[in-house]
């Protein structure tokens, strides 16, 4: 297969990507530099330039678990965020499902979806004017900069003599 010199698609995070396979196999398929599997698609459609997708162990398995076919529209995403504890985490979805929705619907069970809305902080504070804030910057540094003009012109007291390469012992 003669391939052009497109990039290929690179997916970036929380943004999903409406994909449409040339074939459900891939093309081609190796290992990379850190011993990881990829697998080779040719999109059907263009995105962004690119009319080829390398997908990792877990993506392709997604389009096995979801029984994608060639030519049919899907929703890629690449999810990343943190915890509750603060952990980062990274998760693929098509069309909004994760592999073990997909697992789960195989197996005949309900997936799990949150009940309760998503929590939004409360602002902490007073709103603050951006020009304010940049005014504020500015002195700082006018500040900063002085005190480093005065350290720069002091001299070190009490600093220690030099020594020799023949005076240490290691």
């Amino acid at each position: 297969m003669a391939m052009d010199n497109k990039p290929p698609l690179k997916i970036q995070p929380n943004s999903p990507y409406m994909i449409k396979l040339e074939e459900k196999t891939p093309f081609k398929s190796g290992v990379n530099n850190y011993g990881k599997n990829w697998h080779g698609f040719k999109l059907a459609t263009p995105i962004n330039g690119s009319d080829v997708y390398f997908a990792s162990d877990a993506v392709k398995s997604l389009f096995d678990l979801a029984n994608v076919t060639a030519r049919t529209e899907f929703a890629l995403e690449m999810k990343t965020g943190n915890t509750k504890d603060g952990n980062p985490f990274t998760i693929w979805l098509l069309n909004g499902k994760g592999s073990k929705d997909y697992l789960a619907e195989q197996q005949g069970q309900p997936i799990q979806t949150p009940t309760t809305a998503p929590v939004v902080a409360p602002v902490v504070g007073t709103p603050v004017d951006i020009n304010d804030l940049c005014v504020k910057v500015d002195c700082l540094k006018k500040e900063l900069d002085a005190v480093i003009e005065q350290l720069a012109g002091l001299k070190p007291k009490n600093q220690p003599a030099p020594v020799a390469d023949a005076d240490i012992p290691f």
